[in-house]
């Protein structure tokens, strides 16, 4: 079975910047790249997870979003030499009153965070051992859904940013 580190998008590899609808917003931080290639080289998956409620209330398409995650991909590569193996996004929102929302994708789901959907989904598509994977995000709903799916989980704090966490998972010191 593979091992896989589930990674957060908005606030651990991107700088948080409003709902990012378009290429523009992307704004990497200076150590996602070399944490997402530790990642590879330690024989890790890399796999995107990430609640999408623009796409919910109206803001987003799907599709804008999969254009938005190909260039994430293409830059973490081209510039970074990182490879990012899948995203898996939650386009859901339940609450409801944005003008242009989604009706059909106004609900309570398994998939977005703080539940494990996505997790899980990724799990069985790659025969991943989520017990000796891991998920690391910057809020608790991300901590909540890597155990939730029985993950190992770390939280990005002020004191340890994405590449300090990876380097603890993977044994190094700073």
């Amino acid at each position: 079975m593979t091992r896989a580190i589930f990674l957060d998008r908005d606030g651990t590899i991107l700088k948080l910047n409003g709902y990012i609808t378009n290429a523009a917003k992307i704004e990497f931080f200076p150590w996602t790249f070399e944490a997402i290639r530790k990642i590879n080289t330690a024989g890790y998956l890399c796999i995107i997870i990430t609640n999408q409620p623009a796409i919910a209330q109206g803001r987003m398409t799907r599709q804008e979003l999969e254009d938005i995650h190909m260039v994430l991909y293409q830059l973490a590569r081209a510039q970074g030499g990182a490879e990012i193996d899948a995203f898996y996004y939650c386009p859901h929102h339940p609450e409801k009153g944005w003008p242009g929302e989604i009706d059909y994708l106004k609900i309570q789901c398994a998939c977005r965070k703080p539940r494990p959907g996505m997790i899980i989904n990724a799990g069985m598509e790659y025969n991943i051992d989520l017990s000796q994977s891991w998920m690391i995000g910057d809020s608790d709903c991300d901590i909540v859904a890597g155990k939730a799916a029985g993950c190992k989980t770390m939280q990005i704090t002020k004191e340890h940013n994405l590449l300090d966490c990876v380097n603890l998972i993977l044994g190094e010191e700073k």
